[in-house]
Order: structure tokens, then C-alpha cells, then sequence
């Protein structure tokens, strides 16, 4: 699917935060961010449940856990980041994990990334995570949702 080039999971990720911030994003309006609460990682699927993380410490794919278990079809490359929830109210409140799906840059041998604007990436996401999601299957005890990109332009509310 990609290939020998693999630069774009070895690149490191950079933090936003209000000194780089004005050198990083002169223009807000021409840029979207998404606010995670756990470090992205990429999940490989080659069918079914028989996924694969990327660690980039390593630098290999690792089967994903028994607990993280869900559907990706075969060729599909996605962005995500897994972090523990709560469900329900009151004394019946209880957690759980999640995996929240940031972007994606192969789904089912399709190569979205150059093909495809945000906008379009994100409509075709949120199809496929409804898809994809079994919230009444026992087994999946865990959420699957989009995360979805925002507007830059209140950035000093954000940090």
C-alpha cells in the first residue's frame, strides 16, 4: 500500500502551543486542528479484526490488543487514538475504551490523501466509522468515533 516510503510514520509530530503557535499557523483561517486527548498512532487493516498499530518506537506493526478489537477492511490505513471514557451517569457510570478515528489515509486500497480534500475525507469517515461501528455487539465493549477537524480561529480558548 505505501510502498518503501514510509517517511510519513516516522515524521514527528509537532506541538502546538502559544509560543510556536503565530510561526506555525500565520494564517488561521487557512488551517483546521484536531484537539486529541491520547498521541495518534496509525492502525493497519487487513481484514476483519486482524489489525495492526504502528509503533513508532519500534518502528513495526504490532497486532492491536484483544480489548481494541474492531473491523478495519483489508488496505486500510488509518490515523486514531485509543483513550480510556466514561459511559453513563451517576453510580452506573463506567469506562471503557475508545478509538477515535482522526483521518484516514488508505481506506479499502484507496489512496485518499491526494485524491481528496478534508471536507470530503471527513464525509467519507463518517460513513465508514457508522459502518464500522457494533455498539450492541457484546465483544466490542469499547466506542469507535470521528473526531472531527475544527476552526483555528479561537486558539487562545483552546490552550
Amino acid at each position: 500500500m505505501l510502498g518503501q516510503d514510509i517517511s510519513c510514520l516516522n515524521a514527528p509530530a509537532t506541538t502546538l502551543d502559544p509560543p510556536n503557535l503565530p510561526k506555525l499557523l500565520p494564517t488561521i483561517y487557512d488551517w483546521k486542528c484536531v484537539l486529541t486527548g491520547a498521541p495518534p498512532t496509525f492502525f493497519l487493516g487487513m481484514g476483519r479484526s486482524k489489525n495492526y498499530m504502528f509503533d513508532p518506537t519500534r518502528r513495526n506493526w504490532t497486532r492491536v490488543p484483544e480489548e481494541l478489537r474492531f473491523d478495519l477492511p483489508p488496505e486500510t490505513i488509518v490515523i486514531a487514538e485509543v483513550i480510556d471514557e466514561f459511559r453513563g451517569e451517576g453510580k452506573s457510570m463506567r469506562r471503557g475504551r475508545a478509538v477515535h478515528i482522526i483521518d484516514a489515509l488508505i481506506i479499502a486500497g484507496e489512496d485518499l490523501r491526494s485524491k481528496y480534500d478534508l471536507k470530503f475525507r471527513n464525509a467519507i469517515l463518517r460513513a465508514f466509522v457508522k459502518s464500522m461501528a457494533k455498539p450492541s455487539h457484546p465483544s466490542k465493549c469499547f466506542s469507535l468515533a470521528l473526531l472531527l477537524p475544527l476552526f483555528c480561529d479561537h486558539k487562545e480558548k483552546a490552550f
